[in-house]
């Protein structure tokens, strides 16, 4: 018997206000999924754009961007990965650009077990996309308009 898929969350995400952190901040882009089975593995995925922007006054060439996939408290879901890499500008002072902001798309995919659910094994569970700048003295990001989905997979 294969895998069978048991229920669809969509979100559509808001342009955030410009982000400037050297540890996790919350992007405000989040996702609830009401889970069916208590056994049911969680696919959640995001798409998104984000601007990020330097005036490379923060001491460092360059301009970080990374996402983690954490609960609404700014933790980490088990088994999951910090520090995506989602945007990098380098310093072109050089160049004669004294300040620069540039656009990336991004998608990323988290496979999230019933045992590490935020929120349970059943019932409404919570995902919140949390990022960090590093060098955030320099710049930051804006998070443009997105998309949240989780995907409900009985394996």
């Amino acid at each position: 018997v294969g895998s069978m898929l048991l229920s669809v969350s969509h979100s559509k995400e808001s342009t955030t206000s410009s982000l400037r952190s050297d540890s996790y901040i919350d992007t405000g882009w989040s996702i609830a999924h009401n889970k069916l089975s208590a056994t049911s593995t969680l696919y959640v995925h995001v798409d998104g754009m984000n601007d990020v922007f330097s005036a490379w006054d923060g001491g460092s060439e360059h301009q970080y961007t990374y996402i983690k996939l954490a609960n609404t408290s700014g933790t980490l879901i088990v088994d999951t990965t910090d520090d995506i890499l989602v945007g990098d500008i380098k310093d072109a002072v050089g160049s004669g650009l004294s300040s620069n902001e540039y656009g990336f798309g991004f998608s990323h995919t988290w496979k999230v077990t019933a045992a590490n659910c935020p929120d349970g094994t059943s019932g409404v569970n919570t995902f919140d996309i949390w990022s960090k700048q590093p060098t955030a003295a320099g710049g930051g990001t804006t998070f443009v308009s997105g998309t949240m989905m989780v995907w409900e997979i009985e394996e």
